[in-house]
């Protein structure tokens, strides 16, 4: 019997598509779902031929989150011993992050349906997101009497501030797709209709770039929310840009913007 992909991988024109792919459980979270995502970043990660990345979901969601029924079942991980779901957390559910940080290129979360749980936290672990008006968003792990355990908590309040992290974590409650762009959680808002090719005409627009110069600017905004101290960023800051000053994509530019300029004069 032949075994279900769980993330379909598809790859055009510089742009690679992941599709979560489990719509009869709104594409919930699962170990094996995580296990193909960890692979396909490596993938990612070697193929020089991506510049940007988008994450969707399959059918009317994004995601789910993870599994109730899974979480019920007295068989599973979430129901063994403190130390095994610790190490459950660790050693697969907090792959996630890892796996969605490694990748090089700039990522886009599409959010085309209910982002929950789990699944709100895949969508800010991304670089950029989109939303279509008729999603919803909820960060709603208190509800289930837990939290963040999947790393989101490292995420959310670098995106909206600490107190608004606070109260989106505290209450758990839903968020419309209008109140997720004012609060800073999205980058951007569709209609359903116009949803897929505004998330697609983002990526060709970033795609257009120097594959190099994205992933050095993706490398230095992150690198800028983890060094505290100035100096040392502006060190590293340097020695990454001396290098680019050095590439062909970089030299064609300016050769071809001062031809538009001696034109125009």
């Amino acid at each position: 019997m032949e075994t279900k992909i769980l993330i379909d991988f598809s790859h055009d024109d510089k742009i690679c598509t992941l599709r979560l792919n489990c719509p009869t459980t709104r594409n919930a979270i699962s170990p094996k779902m995580i296990e193909e995502l960890s692979k396909i970043s490596d993938e990612i990660s070697r193929n020089k031929d991506i510049s940007v990345v988008i994450l969707t979901g399959e059918g009317k969601a994004f995601c789910s989150g993870g599994n109730i029924k899974e979480m019920a079942d007295p068989e599973s991980t979430f129901q063994g011993a403190t130390e095994e779901v610790e190490a459950f957390y660790q050693g697969v559910i907090q792959q996630i992050p890892r796996a969605l940080t490694s990748i090089p290129v700039p990522t886009i979360a599409a959010i085309n349906g209910p982002a929950i749980g789990a699944g709100f936290d895949i969508a800010m672990m991304c670089d950029l997101r989109i939303v279509s008006e008729s999603a919803t968003l909820s960060q709603s792990f208190v509800n289930l009497g837990l939290i963040s355990g999947d790393g989101g908590a490292y995420f959310l309040p670098r995106l909206v501030g600490y107190a608004k992290a606070c109260e989106i974590a505290f209450t758990g409650k839903s968020i419309s797709a209008q109140q997720a762009l004012q609060w800073g959680l999205v980058t951007e808002l569709a209609t359903p209709e116009k949803f897929l090719p505004r998330v697609e005409e983002l990526a060709l627009e970033i795609a257009s770039h120097s594959r190099e110069a994205l992933l050095e600017c993706k490398s230095l905004l992150q690198r800028s929310l983890q060094l505290e101290n100035m100096e040392s960023f502006l060190r590293w800051t340097a020695r990454k840009q001396a290098r680019l000053h050095q590439t062909g994509k970089h030299q064609a530019a300016i050769k071809r913007l001062l031809h538009l300029r001696e034109n125009r004069e």
